[in-house]
């Protein structure tokens, strides 16, 4: 049985990011899903049950914790096990700059992604759906965020299991990127000194965690004053920094105009985003 709330009827070909369909699913035995080049993004998540997945060729079993991601464009099947029947979360989407998103965070040609702490996300998509059903608008400035983040996690989860040690120091950076720094508190996560990891991670990167850190928050930064009508002191309070003038201080030294200017320059701009993402994977290696 589905459960969702349909924004198909706002869809608009003009706007960066559309969420068309926010919803859960439990499946009963005869739940199967079998469709010839999609016409849809989604991200799904398992909540309960097993499953079989085939996506362009591909096979996978997804379980409870696995996230689905399932392209426009792509050929794929996938049932439910009829002895553990599955339960699921999902969103459906479309636009360029999730498009550029899911490209930049989603290792290619990969589909399933087991072991993902994502719940958390759908549910605030779930809520987000009904505090704006009827303001599409800020709906999808909302969950645009809220996917990003989501994607992230993805991405770190999915890379964590043969992380070096300067990998696991960077993936505790970007989950903390809406918090304040505290290299004690990675370091006792990790298990080592705080100068060994401040050293490891420069000799790895070439950049200190703290810059890094910086630079990821801006960017979070340039996202929401792209997409979102929030203005520089809620993006400030959003991001954990002091107060606005100091992250607008931040903002200038990293990108050498302030938030205003950016986004004055940029609000709207397509190219912008794709091309952020782009300079952060070709600078990090991400």
């Amino acid at each position: 049985m589905d459960i969702g709330v349909n924004f198909w009827q706002f869809y608009n070909d003009a706007f960066p990011v559309n969420i068309m369909v926010i919803g859960k699913t439990d499946c009963d035995k005869n739940y199967h899903i079998s469709r010839e080049c999609s016409g849809i993004n989604a991200l799904e998540i398992i909540t309960a049950g097993s499953g079989i997945l085939k996506v362009d060729g591909k096979t996978y079993y997804p379980s409870k914790n696995s996230v689905i991601y399932l392209p426009k464009g792509s050929c794929h099947t996938y049932y439910t096990d009829e002895t553990e029947l599955w339960k699921k979360k999902w969103v459906v989407f479309d636009g360029p700059v999730l498009d550029a998103l899911c490209k930049g965070y989603l290792p290619k040609d990969e589909f399933c992604f087991p072991d993902c702490d994502v719940l958390c996300y759908f549910n605030e998509l779930e809520a987000l759906s009904k505090k704006y059903e009827n303001n599409y608008p800020r709906l999808t400035e909302k969950g645009a965020i809220i996917i990003h983040r989501m994607l992230t996690r993805i991405k770190n989860a999915s890379g964590s299991r043969l992380m070096s040690v300067a990998e696991r120091i960077r993936m505790n950076l970007d989950l903390k990127v809406e918090q304040q720094l505290s290299l004690d508190e990675i370091a006792s996560e990790i298990g080592y000194s705080k100068n060994y990891i401040i050293r490891i991670f420069n000799e790895t990167y070439g950049i200190t965690p703290y810059r890094y850190f910086m630079e990821r928050k801006i960017e979070a930064a340039k996202l929401y004053l792209v997409n979102t009508p929030m203005s520089v002191g809620e993006i400030a309070e959003e991001l954990n920094f002091a107060d606005s003038h100091y992250f607008s201080n931040c903002f200038k030294k990293i990108c050498g105009i302030s938030p205003k200017d950016f986004r004055k320059l940029n609000r709207g701009n397509e190219y912008t985003i794709q091309g952020i993402n782009k300079d952060w994977k070709c600078k990090f290696g991400v």
